[in-house]
């Protein structure tokens, strides 16, 4: 991987010498990410030095400013050029002498720094350093958000999250606050997000509790964005709940670090059903299917993930009172079947490996979804009434495909989950006396599983 690096970076940095002016324009954008990401002091040597071969373009004393090394000790960074550097941006952002690709290259080394450096002082004004920045860059390229944001800002901080390092994922969820409570107004996320801040009082700030040093804090937290979002007649995007509420709440569970944590736990699952209650049924039949996965795979917390299932179970909200049942519906689905073409053999390899292939985070499947549009879906509620007490009633053909989804996918992978064996019955028989109470206990994890899918029946 490093030698792939270092081809790329020699690569660069020969054809930025032979026409500089071309380079930035096309290629800097899908550059600029590698400063974010190259660890080895080679490499990010080598790095700078593609980036200088820019020259007159932009600022780049800056950037070779953050990642000086000190000549006395080899692969040891100069700190003291490192904080005056610091300072220098600071000076730039007041000048107003930072342009767009100069602060996307400084957030993503920033970001690094944040990452990956030891230093205290270092990653302190790096934080600092990309709030100020970010916010900079919001107000003065208010048409270039797209990428300032959804590509750059959200992406790295969506990654923060999912990083197991407390300090560095906390501070990826402070910047992430930080942003909604100063530029609400510059992204629809950042807007959701704003009902949960509170910049006269950090006590009851939702950012600053879920990063707070006592767990109780957490579990608070995430409490008041469920009395919050109870109390909403507008539910916020899509994109904010399964991109950032979900992967937030979904920390807890299923983690050895928080096992015996009852509080956080319980308040983790209120969350995820408060969600759930508000998803568009594409997203919800995702998340469902992620979880009911989880459940046959992961032996270790299976009392978690049952009360998981559960409550995404009873967060069902969808009137398939217009849905084509019996065989009406067949007929149709059969006319289907047979103007549509079966698709490749290669795309149907693929389907299967991507089932089979293990799910490391709860964002992925969700975010696969989030491109779909579901147009179809008619909302004959009043505005006024509560998102959570809303029942959005389906179209003809949106409630029929529901339903034939629930009948031939979800309620076979839940009958399966239902029947699988237990612990119990998989054990040796000279074993099986000892572990009789482990039987009882996970027949017990059967019966709210076994009521949930009963109401979704009646649905």
């Amino acid at each position: 991987m490093l030698t792939l690096t270092k081809m790329a970076l020699q690569y660069y940095a020969r054809h930025l010498k032979d026409d500089p002016e071309v380079m930035v324009e096309k290629h800097l954008k899908h550059f600029t990410p590698v400063l974010g990401e190259v660890a080895s002091a080679s490499s990010r040597k080598l790095l700078i030095q593609a980036l200088k071969s820019v020259g007159t373009k932009l600022e780049l004393e800056l950037i070779e400013g953050l990642n000086a090394f000190d000549h006395k000790w080899i692969d040891q960074p100069d700190f003291q050029r490192r904080h005056d550097t610091f300072k220098d941006i600071q000076k730039a952002i007041e000048t107003q002498d930072v342009d767009l690709d100069l602060g996307v290259l400084l957030i993503h080394n920033c970001y690094y720094l944040l990452k990956s450096e030891k230093d205290l002082s270092l990653r302190e004004n790096s934080s600092h350093c990309l709030r100020q920045l970010t916010s900079y860059l919001i107000k003065q390229y208010p048409k270039q958000l797209d990428y300032l944001l959804s590509e750059t800002v959200f992406d790295m901080i969506r990654k923060g999250m999912k990083n197991r390092n407390d300090d560095f994922r906390n501070e990826c969820i402070l910047i992430l606050g930080h942003l909604a409570r100063e530029c609400s107004e510059s992204h629809v996320v950042l807007r959701d997000l704003n009902r949960y801040t509170n910049k006269s009082d950090p006590e009851v700030d939702f950012f600053e509790n879920i990063t707070h040093l006592q767990l109780h804090r957490h579990a608070r937290a995430l409490l008041k964005f469920c009395t919050v979002t109870r109390d909403l007649t507008t539910s916020p995007n899509v994109r904010t709940l399964t991109q950032f509420v979900l992967p937030l709440a979904s920390f807890y569970l299923c983690s050895e670090k928080y096992v015996g944590k009852n509080s956080v736990i319980d308040a983790s699952i209120e969350c995820i059903g408060t969600v759930c209650r508000i998803l568009p049924w594409h997203q919800y039949e995702s998340f469902l299917k992620f979880y009911l996965r989880k459940l046959k795979k992961n032996v270790d917390y299976q009392k978690q993930l049952v009360r998981v299932t559960v409550t995404i179970l009873d967060a069902f909200h969808y009137d398939l009172s217009k849905a084509q049942v019996g065989s009406e519906a067949e007929h149709k689905t059969e006319d289907d079947n047979k103007e549509s073409e079966s698709p490749p053999e290669n795309e149907q390899s693929v389907a299967v490996e991507e089932d089979d292939e293990k799910i490391d985070d709860l964002d992925e499947p969700v975010v696969s979804e989030l491109e779909e549009e579901d147009d179809e879906e008619e909302q004959t509620t009043l505005k006024e009434t509560k998102i959570c007490d809303k029942v959005p009633i389906l179209c003809k053909s949106t409630a029929t495909r529901v339903t034939r989804s629930i009948q031939r996918v979800l309620l076979p992978q839940l009958h399966k989950a239902l029947a699988e064996l237990t612990h119990h019955d998989t054990s040796h028989k000279v074993n099986r006396k000892k572990t009789g109470f482990e039987r009882e206990e996970e027949n017990l994890l059967r019966v709210p599983m076994s009521l949930a899918l009963v109401k979704l029946l009646q649905r």
